[in-house]
């Protein structure tokens, strides 16, 4: 929110389009994935947040002390997304690259002391990266229980968030010895004990490639059923990239209406954002990779770069047609908020409950209130848990350490 603020005051905008635009972004692209917060989402979030940082230097103005302050910034926040984890920090590193080509082109523009401020912020992003990288390897390596616990994690993400443990092949699991009640409790993330180990894990995921056919055309065949299966989970997806779109064209209008004197480094630098989103985002989908978590540490960044790179394209040579751009603007932002009321009207204006809904909603209420009287006790809403050898496995082979 300070980041795109702070990027129409640079342009000497008023500070109320920035405001209207930073509560957008907020709505649009952060208060629903906040309250589905895992920490790739976060480490997403950080990632748009050191992107929007790297924009948000007045570069024409700013002195060398304030450009290095402000990249520093800009470093910190990465490196928190990296230490969240260091496979969710590739997409922010490529838009803070181009920020960073973005920033460095308007400072030339400006004719200042350019050459020396970009080539120290970069060594100096090379080699604190270049540390980070080398000492999180220095203690995976040197600690056997940070390595056996990086190599658990590694594998359980591969098989559970990739791979899927029912596509195990039938003979890999009996020579594991999981049957297929186990098996059933797996895909529901269930472990009863610590006999599943990483080695286990690995076994697993390696007869599921084994057994899948990774030919070319075959990846890309699956690819638009990867990315539709996405928009179908995840309908609130494909509003945030209507947004986006909108955004973009925005960018482009107001660039456009500017005439020959207009700034192209919002347009260019918008364009090739955009490439490097659609590149991301095909390859996960090739990879299989494309859930919601992968999805946005691409979508967040560049929703960035684009919301800080817009108060750049209007320039005041396009102060005749205010009155068209206004009504864009407000068509955009009218456009966005249609998207997002609609589903939650549709949740609070449905109709009044029904008597079985009000008994229901009674009939619960009170049990919590008698669970939370008694302490000891283990109540179950469904009677049909009861008889779910899920959650209730048999002991007939022994009890299991939990």
């Amino acid at each position: 929110t300070k980041s795109i603020i702070q990027c129409f005051e640079n342009e000497q905008h008023p500070v109320w389009h920035g405001i209207i635009l930073a509560v957008l972004f907020q709505i649009v692209f952060l208060l629903r994935y906040e309250t589905r917060i895992t920490y790739t989402v976060t480490a997403a979030m950080v990632g748009a947040a050191a992107v929007a940082q790297l924009l948000s230097i007045d570069a024409k103005n700013a002195s060398e002390a304030q450009w290095y302050r402000a990249c520093l910034l800009s470093l910190a926040l990465i490196l928190f997304s990296y230490n969240l984890r260091p496979q969710s920090v590739l997409p922010a590193l490529a838009f803070c690259f181009c920020a960073f080509i973005i920033q460095g082109v308007r400072r030339y523009q400006a004719a200042r002391n350019w050459l020396r401020p970009l080539a120290v912020t970069f060594v100096v992003v090379v080699v604190v990266l270049g540390a980070a990288v080398g000492f999180r390897a220095w203690e995976t390596n040197a600690r056997p229980d940070v390595r056996e616990y990086v190599d658990w994690q590694n594998a359980r993400i591969r098989i559970w968030d990739y791979l899927g443990v029912g596509n195990t092949p039938k003979e890999t699991l009996e020579e594991l010895g999981i049957t297929e009640a186990h098996k059933e409790l797996l895909q529901d993330w269930y472990q009863m004990d610590g006999s599943l180990d990483t080695q286990a894990l690995t076994t697993m995921a390696d007869a599921i490639e084994a057994t899948r056919d990774n030919r070319f055309s075959t990846n890309i065949a699956s690819m638009s059923t990867v990315i539709k299966q996405l928009f179908q989970e995840e309908p609130l997806v494909l509003r945030s990239l209507w947004v986006l779109g909108s955004m973009l064209l925005l960018c482009l209008l107001l660039w456009g209406m500017g005439g020959k004197r207009s700034n192209s480094t919002p347009v260019w630098g918008s364009l090739v954002g955009l490439f490097f989103s659609v590149a991301m985002v095909l390859y996960l989908a090739y990879q299989g990779r494309l859930n919601l978590r992968g999805f946005l540490t691409v979508m967040l960044p560049f929703a960035a770069l684009v919301a800080c790179l817009l108060p750049q394209s209007r320039t005041h040579t396009v102060r005749v047609a205010g009155k068209a751009i206004g009504a864009v603007a407000c068509a955009v932002l009218l456009f966005a908020s249609t998207l997002y009321c609609i589903p939650f009207l549709q949740t609070h204006l449905r109709k009044p409950p029904t008597e079985k809904e009000l008994a229901t909603e009674a009939v619960l209420a009170a049990i919590d209130d008698y669970a939370t009287a008694n302490e000891d006790y283990l109540l179950i809403y469904d009677g049909s848990l009861a008889i779910d050898t899920r959650m209730f496995p048999t002991t007939e082979n022994g009890i299991s350490k939990n």
